[in-house]
């Protein structure tokens, strides 16, 4: 009998988080990372989305707007347009960012 699989340790998969970016003046919700923008964004309960530059952690530029309330989610799609959704069921597309 076969003894199975062999499954690496939890830590194996996890990254530890030295560093944090501050700009929501809520809980953030969401975080998308487009790696042939090479941006990350992020969404929260302040109705934004704010886009990063993940290797300095600086903002880029304002922040996207346009919607009320808790944007719940944003992704990326595979040629960096980005989306974002929330509590009012509107989805909203940016065109793909530049760092």
């Amino acid at each position: 009998m076969s003894p199975g699989p062999v499954v690496p340790e939890p830590a194996a998969f996890w990254v530890s988080v030295e560093r944090s970016l501050t700009a929501h003046t809520g809980t953030v919700l969401s975080v998308a990372y487009s790696p042939r923008e090479r941006v990350l964004a992020t969404a929260g309960n302040d109705g934004k989305v704010r886009l990063w530059d993940p290797g300095t952690r600086q903002l880029h530029g304002e922040p996207l707007t346009g919607r009320s309330g808790d944007i719940r989610s944003v992704a990326f799609s595979k040629d960096g347009l980005l989306a974002s959704t929330g509590d009012n069921g509107v989805l909203r597309l940016w065109p793909a960012p530049r760092p």
